[in-house]
């Protein structure tokens, strides 16, 4: 009896698989780490082939570790980081490494197409601000620096359509995933007139054939059989975009329903059934995974790389909190600040910027340091920058929040919850599902085979500890956020023209010792 899904979720630097039941409870999650490559500065790099030892593994381990017999597999559903630059030859091997969505090198594009107002007609046609590591960038990127590697690229799809790829043998992408750069969103079709735009006109012909997130792309065979130990013939629906099947997983799919994801991305997001372009040059717009819905969302480009970071660096300071888990200690470390972090603000703008501000130059920057600051101070106010961007995030799409549900690896810290419903003035609910993008391909998956309808729940308490948690804002500290928030937002203006001066400067150092 086929009576289990499996959700699939490709990450930056996580790569996990889950296995449900067709109610949604979760009987076992397996996960690996990915290495990202730095090569240079501004690169960021994944192994194709190592990204798939890594997701067949998972899968092999959730089969023997779960005792599930794979026969009982109904179907698959697989989402993942989008964007980047994942490409195979005319052979159908990687064209390796996979250049991410964080990397940097195209911002000389960026810079190049602004200047010549190509981002601005850009915009009303597609409803997204170009980055650095989106794929148009790179790919002219490339174009220009890389012949020779270009010339190299017969297919250019997503993370998640790569692991399809090697589930299935089949080349394809879905709906959410190719929604940027070259989608026409109300048609929901690639358009070559913006290809065209961004000085790509043969860049179309490279793009994967598109399906809906729910139809099945193929079955798994027999290769991947041997590396995964599913069963061949098993079920494989195209899947999506991670940002989307985290509002799958969250249960977050009608009309002005809002989510926030805070993982590698900080990101702020409403559910349209329509798409939705205003206000104009801020943030993304993407398919949503059903007919006739839409996502409008602004991405920061990072969100728990800040909290690597310090951990990183100050990982002497955290181990004296006494925690297994850094991340327990930071959080600890910061509640014994008060609200507001002395007067500490911090931009966490680590790895650039995108939304709801594009800059690639925009860095990290800690305001209002004294001699009395502590170190509880500056880890707070790690926290409360993050808080205050969800905020600029939210303000900017436009619309007033009551009420935001958070997913992402970072819901499961209860201070940073608080800040963010304390900073921008709305009731935070963080669902009872541990894993929200595995959770929402799994559901894609049944609905893709009709076990499961669009409007049945899916997904839920899986265990006494996984139960939905709320916090609510508190006036007192949301007064003090306010005021903050005003020179956050100020420091912003006041530094962009600057960050562009200061890159220009760093350009040619040698920054090894």
């Amino acid at each position: 009896m086929s009576d289990y899904l499996m959700g699939i979720d490709i990450g930056t630097s996580v790569i996990k698989s889950s296995i449900y039941d067709t109610f949604g409870g979760e009987k076992i999650t397996t996960s690996e780490k990915v290495q990202v490559l730095h090569t240079k500065p501004d690169h960021s790099e994944l192994s194709m082939e190592t990204v798939w030892d890594k997701a067949a593994l998972t899968i092999r381990n959730c089969l023997q570790y779960g005792d599930i017999d794979p026969k009982r597999i109904a179907a698959v559903g697989c989402c993942g980081q989008g964007d980047g630059l994942w490409r195979l030859d005319n052979s159908g091997e990687a064209v390796e490494p996979a250049i991410l969505w964080n990397d940097n090198r195209g911002k000389d594009v960026i810079r190049e197409w602004k200047q010549r107002g190509v981002l601005s007609a850009y915009f009303p046609k597609n409803g997204n601000v170009l980055w650095a590591g989106c794929t148009g960038a790179l790919l002219k990127w490339m174009l220009e620096n890389d012949q020779e590697g270009y010339a190299r690229i017969k297919t250019v799809f997503n993370a998640k359509d790569w692991v399809n790829y090697r589930l299935t043998g089949i080349i394809a992408t879905d709906e959410t995933d190719a929604s940027i750069p070259f989608m026409d969103l109300k048609s929901r079709t690639y358009d070559r007139e913006l290809s065209v735009l961004l000085g790509l006109p043969g860049a179309v012909d490279l793009l994967a054939p598109i399906g809906r997130s729910t139809d099945i792309l193929g079955r798994v065979n027999k290769e991947a059989t041997a590396r995964t130990g599913l069963m061949p013939g098993t079920p494989v629906v195209h899947g999506l975009l991670d940002v989307t099947a985290n509002a799958v997983g969250a249960d977050v799919t009608r009309d002005g329903q809002s989510f926030m994801i805070l993982g590698t991305t900080l990101l702020s997001a409403v559910v349209s059934k329509s798409p939705i372009f205003p206000p104009m040059d801020v943030g993304f717009s993407l398919c949503g995974a059903f007919p006739n819905q839409w996502l409008r969302l602004l991405g920061s480009e990072t969100g728990t790389p800040n909290l690597d970071w310090l951990i990183r660096e100050f990982g002497a300071v955290v181990e004296t909190q006494g925690e297994d888990d850094p991340f327990i200690a930071l959080e600890s470390l910061a509640a014994d600040s008060a609200v507001g972090s002395g007067g500490v603000i911090y931009h966490p703008f680590i790895n650039g910027e995108r939304a709801p501000f594009l800059n690639p130059d925009a860095s990290s920057a800690f305001f209002g340091i004294r001699e009395h600051t502590t170190r509880s101070e500056i880890v707070r106010a790690v926290f409360e920058g993050s808080g205050l961007c969800a905020r600029h995030g939210l303000e900017s799409l436009g619309r007033t929040v009551e009420q935001i549900v958070v997913t992402g690896g970072g819901a499961k810290n209860n201070l940073w919850c608080q800040i963010i419903a304390d900073a921008a003035r709305c009731r935070v609910r963080v669902p009872s599902v541990r894993e929200f993008g595995t959770c929402g391909a799994a559901r894609i998956a049944g609905i893709g085979i009709g076990s499961i309808g669009e409007s049945d729940r899916f997904g839920g308490e899986s265990s006494e500890e996984d139960v939905e948690r709320v916090f609510n804002p508190v006036e007192a500290n949301s007064d003090r956020y306010d005021q903050l928030y005003r020179h956050y937002v100020d420091l912003i203006d006041r530094l962009e023209s600057f960050w562009c001066k200061h890159a220009e400067l760093l350009e040619g150092w040698d920054h090894k010792k």
